[in-house]
């Protein structure tokens, strides 16, 4: 064999070798983004649980003690978001009263109703049938990594939650703080959470979240 021939050959082996640490890296920064995604998700359901919080009245209305202004809110979620669902989100749980950002619709309505109880003898008008079809379901929480599909599509990584059942508590046992809040045994939960890379950060651009 000439020295040649073992220069070529060795040069063969070297580039086998490379590609296959490439394909190697490749495939373990797929499941490193899987982790990311789901990282990111469960982050942002975390942060938005804040929104409805720290009640606070003033002049026969409610509102977030913390976030009791639009610029506050936009800073809050800015970094989470994209500025259009930042808007939505505002817009769904939030009107503006005078100098406060007060809480909108059913949420006030809900806080002017049980005051500072939250008993409700009726599922119905419990709060978990105010926040089931929201971004604030608690049960967005409880879906297991393994219960999740992630999708991408371009530039978009989409987690899909189908039809997945949430269980809150044990009908035989009672579970008095969930009951009391109005939310059954369990729930099937579907949801969509699309996300975007801005500035090498994921950030939310879209959801949908229903109870069925």
């Amino acid at each position: 064999m000439s020295k040649v021939t073992l220069q070529r050959g060795t040069v063969a082996i070297l580039l086998c070798v490379i590609t296959f640490l490439v394909y190697i890296k490749n495939i373990n920064g797929s499941e490193l983004d899987q982790h990311e995604i789901m990282a990111r998700y469960y982050e942002v359901i975390s942060k938005v649980e804040k929104l409805y919080g720290n009640h606070q009245h003033a002049d026969g209305e409610f509102y977030n003690g913390s976030l009791d202004d639009i610029a506050k809110v936009e800073e809050f979620l800015r970094p989470y978001m994209t500025e259009e669902t930042v808007s939505e989100v505002i817009n769904h749980f939030f009107r503006e009263s005078e100098d406060l950002l007060v809480y909108a619709g059913n949420f006030q309505d809900y806080l002017l109703t049980s005051r500072e109880s939250y008993y409700s003898p009726n599922l119905s008008e419990g709060y978990y049938s105010l926040v089931r079809d929201t971004i604030l379901n608690p049960g967005l929480k409880l879906v297991l990594d393994e219960q999740i599909t992630i999708n991408k599509k371009e530039d978009k990584y989409i987690i899909e939650i189908d039809d997945i059942t949430i269980r809150y508590y044990n009908e035989s046992e009672g579970m008095y703080h969930y009951s009391r809040l109005g939310f059954p045994p369990s729930d099937c939960l579907r949801a969509t959470f699309t996300f975007i890379t801005r500035d090498g950060e994921l950030v939310l651009s879209n959801f949908n979240v229903r109870s069925l």
